[in-house]
């Protein structure tokens, strides 16, 4: 809810709170452990597309 339709938590540009948000929510959708979380991160669209917009600005070349 908090995201919404922004590109990152507080608007338009990344801050340290999408650091943070990040990390969480990225660990919450790794598919290397098996987690309910997966599921409940992979139903919002916002969020699938927030972490390949942070991955690829961050973290290019890396697989996830």
């Amino acid at each position: 809810d908090i995201l919404g339709d922004n590109p990152y938590i507080l608007g338009e540009r990344a801050s340290g709170t999408d650091a943070t948000a990040y990390a969480f929510v990225a660990s919450l959708a790794c598919p290397v452990f098996d987690s309910p979380h997966i599921a409940q991160v992979r139903a919002h669209a916002n969020l699938v597309a927030y972490l390949d917009r942070m991955g690829l600005e961050y973290f290019p070349g890396l697989e996830g």
